[in-house]
């Protein structure tokens, strides 16, 4: 019964069981004979190994009857394998006593067949085959590469591959609608399935190119699609100039262009400049020099007549200085005056007004105030003075009635006094004076009249501070 089982696991996809039943039943050698195969311990499951005659050996006891048929001796073709129970049946060909095995069976799309399967009885593509990937359904945005389509043994994952629909093209790449369904190679996803706009194009900026930005969108950038010229790649006829600010402008021809100083007629009072002519303009102030006929001096001067056709104009070439940018300079025995300030001048004479300093006393009797150049006059009364007030001013008062004739010489000439004068009823401040025959100090000449203080100013009193007694 356990040979009958062995016989019959050819079923199970193993040459080797057939083979090694028929060297057992070959080395009986007992025809006519059947092998009763009684197990011990071995499972009746033909999944066990069956390569091992020593475990054969081992674990069966043979009892052989006296049944037989011819197949006991039949030996099959390539391709085929005993049938189960074949020691037992009658027959003298493959298809009486053998079973084919997957070795004959032709597998048909989408089967291909696997030689580790030649040796397994069987006559179906699941028994015989295996699947290839031209039997799976890929997801939606995968495709099965052709070099796949009849390998065998792929899980789903090893034959869809993603395309091009997949694909998130990068910034300023769009889709290419003709690879959408291309398998794209590894590493090459953007380079496959998208293509460049006009947003990812440079234009030739030293050219005079500059971005259409209306055409980023744009596909198969070129420079004229992609990009607009500028003035810069316009050249401009003689008599005319590119101005700076029109290089990068997006004009044609002439736009791009203005007139040159050597196009331009000059006005009146208006000198043609050589110098200008590739100047770009067209007005008198551009192209021409002003002459000081037309020129407006600044204020603290006035137009010199006789500097009307001068050119290259400044308040010094057409202008004569007003006496109002002179005054800071009336220093000195000079005083500003600002009645002056509009009158042409840059001198002292012309713009500024004398004080006593410049002032001669006429009367041989007066002498000059003190600090004459602080008063700003110009007549006796006001800078001359008694010329003994120098001296008084010099003197101190005496601390007693009359002047003390215990004074020293000295002291003396450097004193005065104050004195009532009963005639008069006033006041009269008086000289100490020395008399040397009688050696005492004795009062003498009264103040001049119209004394001038240390300031210049009028009158001051010699007498402040003195003791009238």
């Amino acid at each position: 019964r356990w040979l009958k089982s062995l016989l019959g696991f050819s079923q199970m996809k193993y040459q080797s069981a057939a083979s090694l039943v028929g060297l057992t039943i070959g080395s009986l050698r007992w025809s006519g004979l059947t092998l009763k195969v009684t197990p011990g311990d071995v499972p009746g499951d033909a999944s066990n190994d069956l390569d091992s005659q020593a475990l054969l050996e081992e674990r069966a006891t043979l009892e052989v009857s006296s049944e037989g048929g011819d197949c006991f001796d039949f030996q099959c073709s390539p391709g085929w394998t005993p049938k189960t129970g074949a020691y037992n049946m009658t027959g003298n060909s493959n298809e009486a006593c053998c079973q084919k095995t997957c070795e004959l069976f032709e597998c048909k799309k989408p089967y291909v067949s696997n030689e580790s399967y030649y040796g397994n009885v069987g006559t179906t593509e699941k028994q015989c085959c295996d699947l290839t990937c031209n039997a799976v359904i890929c997801a939606k945005g995968q495709k099965i590469p052709p070099e796949l389509m009849n390998v065998a043994a792929l899980t789903i994952d090893e034959c869809c591959q993603d395309t091009c629909e997949l694909v998130k093209c990068d910034i300023n790449l769009v889709p290419l609608p003709s690879a959408e369904h291309t398998i794209y190679p590894e590493g090459k996803a953007q380079k496959t399935c998208c293509q460049p706009t006009c947003a990812a194009f440079t234009c030739d900026y030293h050219a005079g190119w500059v971005v259409n930005k209306a055409n980023r969108d744009l596909i198969e950038p070129t420079m004229e699609k992609c990009c607009l010229p500028t003035c810069k790649r316009f050249d401009c006829p003689d008599g005319f100039a590119m101005p700076p600010s029109k290089t990068w402008l997006v004009k044609q021809n002439m736009e791009c262009c203005d007139k040159q100083c050597k196009q331009h007629s000059c006005g009146k009072h208006w000198v043609h400049d050589p110098s200008r002519n590739e100047f770009i303009g067209d007005t008198d102030e551009a192209c021409c020099e002003k002459t000081c006929h037309i020129y407006d001096c600044n204020p603290g001067w006035e137009k010199n007549p006789e500097a009307a056709a001068f050119t290259q104009v400044d308040d010094p070439t057409c202008c004569l200085k007003q006496c109002v940018q002179y005054q800071e300079n009336c220093t000195g025995n000079y005083a500003p005056d600002e009645t002056k300030n509009n009158i042409v001048g840059a001198n002292k004479e012309t713009c500024c007004q004398p004080t006593c300093g410049l002032y001669e006393c006429k009367s041989s009797n007066h002498t000059l105030i003190p600090g004459p150049s602080k008063i700003v006059k110009f007549d006796e009364a006001s800078c001359c003075e008694d010329k003994e007030c120098p001296n008084f001013r010099a003197k101190s008062p005496t601390d007693w009635r009359g002047c003390n004739s215990k004074l020293t010489e000295e002291d003396c000439h450097a004193s005065f006094t104050v004195l009532h004068n009963n005639k008069t009823n006033a006041t009269d401040v008086l000289s100490c004076w020395f008399n040397p025959e009688l050696e005492v100090c004795q009062a003498s000449d009264p103040e001049p009249k119209g004394c001038f203080g240390l300031d210049g100013m009028k009158p001051k009193p010699i007498r402040a501070g003195a003791t009238e007694i």
